[in-house]
């Protein structure tokens, strides 16, 4: 839930204490914002104030804000009659907040609670866990009871070490607040931060162990020292946040603390156990342990030592699984023995990566959460396995249905390809009916012409056989006549005493046996001549 806005940002509440003083994480909201795709996996710096509450956090981390916005600008403070947006604040002695509200362009603010003990070093503990740069705000002194505070996050610390043999916290600034040292800065700060710290023999021992303890875990321990801002800043209910009042020694502190902070040769980017990790790395880590921190009673070291190691191997055995994800996600569907042996050589790189990545918890904590990576994408292998066989049987269904449906479509063709065939088949039988009809009708046609000719030349050749016979018949006649008429003549010739002419008409008959017309004649003649002689 939005906290504050500006035009540029809002301050959103992730991280509440419910009325059963159970805590609940907003996961969604911080989700929204620590893994935008411009930013989750970047490294991340993470800076947050902690402190008694109503003692201006709010007020200073606007100012932080401020500093970010104009990106290092010489006039970054802006206008002095300008108000001052961002976090909520207001003087008075109530509340405005509590738990820990993460303004939403990555800046975050550790809100101050007034319930319990219990409740606001819960709130600090996941502030220091979260943070690569803590502010501990502290007004006026540095007290023996604001290292107390510290040191249950030096037990965690002490534990943390033995684990992981790395510095479990970075940063930590002590920001003395209304100083009365006369003396202002981080040259001041680092001279106080010096003195309180330095192991001294008089100490008491556990205070003697709790500045060894806090100067070897904190690897860069620095302090801070600012002016009171002016009776105005202080006392005014009506006071907005402007410039134009406040004290000049308090803004010319303003202008070396900020940069001091947040300028890019001073930026430290959160690690753990060594390594720099991303806003993506951050979501899983703040979810880690804000479940070690959800009981009614204040938990004990070990636990969020626990829920570090948790993180740290969830962050390891996450990165692996995303390889191997990336990996199996390029396989061509359809071959499951690509699939197999990817999966294989995914698999033992997953390992790989899950070994290399830093871890708190040990190598028996490693082998339990390496087995269940294992697992894990064993069973992922085992349902993509069985998704690429179920979709290969589907692709076999539907490409024996599509045979049979091309199988039918082709039926379907053949059957219409046979009926166009038997649709011309009989269209050309009848044409050829009719063709053969009528070259039958023609033949008939021209038979019965041509048998009408050859009847009519027989006729013809009969009627003139008839009449050869006819002349036949007659020749026979006639030769019967000359036969008689040659023997008159014979007689004739003899009686009359004539020699020759009787040879010359011996051999007429002979001669003119095939020429009736000279026969006759020659009988004609004959008879003539012979008329003559007689």
């Amino acid at each position: 839930a939005a906290m504050a806005s500006s035009q540029q940002g809002n301050a959103v509440r992730i991280l509440s204490i419910n009325d059963d003083y159970s805590w609940q994480l907003e996961e969604d909201d911080l989700g929204r914002i620590l893994l935008q795709d411009s930013i989750k996996d970047k490294p991340v710096m993470v800076v947050s104030i902690a402190g008694a509450y109503r003692k201006g956090k709010s007020y200073l981390m606007n100012f932080f804000i401020r500093y970010m916005r104009s990106r290092g600008e010489k006039d970054w403070l802006g206008h002095p009659d300008a108000p001052l947006e961002g976090f909520d604040w207001k003087h008075g002695s109530r509340r405005l907040t509590c738990g820990i509200v993460l303004w939403d362009e990555v800046f975050l603010g550790l809100f101050d609670c007034e319930s319990t003990m219990e409740e606001c070093t819960n709130i600090f503990a996941l502030s220091l866990l979260t943070s690569s740069v803590q502010i501990y705000n502290i007004f006026h002194n540095i007290q023996e009871d604001h290292l107390q505070h510290l040191e249950f996050f030096t037990q965690y610390g002490q534990l943390a070490l033995k684990e992981a043999m790395e510095w479990p916290f970075q940063r930590l600034i002590l920001l003395v607040r209304d100083s009365n040292s006369g003396t202002y800065g981080a040259e001041a700060g680092r001279a106080l931060v010096k003195e309180c710290l330095e192991p001294t023999q008089h100490l008491r021992p556990e205070h003697q162990r709790l500045r060894e303890s806090l100067r070897a875990h904190f690897p860069d321990i620095e302090g801070f020292l600012m002016p009171h801002p002016g009776s105005e800043v202080a006392t005014e209910k009506s006071y907005d946040g402007r410039l134009s009042v406040v004290d000049e020694k308090f803004k010319k502190h303003l202008q070396e603390l900020v940069p001091w902070i947040l300028d890019s040769d001073h930026l430290v980017v959160k690690k753990v156990n060594g390594k720099e990790i991303s806003c993506r790395e951050l979501f899983i880590y703040m979810k880690a342990y804000v479940q070690a921190l959800k009981s009614d009673a204040l938990p004990e070291p070990k636990s969020l030592l626990q829920a570090s190691a948790e993180a740290s191997h969830l962050t390891a055995k996450d990165k692996a699984a995303k390889v191997y994800m990336a990996v199996m996600s390029n396989i061509p569907r359809g071959d499951l023995e690509k699939l197999r042996s990817t999966h294989m050589e995914a698999l033992a790189t997953a390992k790989e990566i899950f070994n290399s990545v830093p871890k708190i918890g040990g190598d028996h904590m490693s082998k339990a959460y390496l087995g269940a990576l294992t697992s894990e994408l064993q069973e992922r292998f085992d349902s993509l396995y069985a998704e690429e066989e179920a979709w290969l049987q589907k692709q076999l269904e539907e490409e024996e249905r599509r045979r049979e449906e091309e199988a039918e479509q082709e039926r379907k063709r053949q059957m219409e390809f046979d009926e166009k065939i038997t649709e011309t088949e009989i269209e050309v039988n009848e044409r050829c009916k009719k063709e053969n009809e009528c070259r039958e009708k023609k033949l008939r046609e021209d038979f019965d012409s041509e048998l009408a000719e050859a009847a009519a030349q027989s006729k013809q050749m009969e009627a003139k056989l008839a009449e050869k016979q006819k002349e036949q018949e007659k020749m026979k006649k006639e030769n019967k006549n000359l036969k008689f008429f040659v023997g008159i003549t014979c007689v004739v010739a003899v009686a009359a005493g004539g020699v020759g002419l009787a040879a010359g008409l011996a051999v007429n008959p002979v001669i003119a046996t095939g020429v009736g017309q000279v026969v006759f004649r020659g009988i004609s003649f004959g008879f003539k001549v012979a008329s003559m002689i007689a």
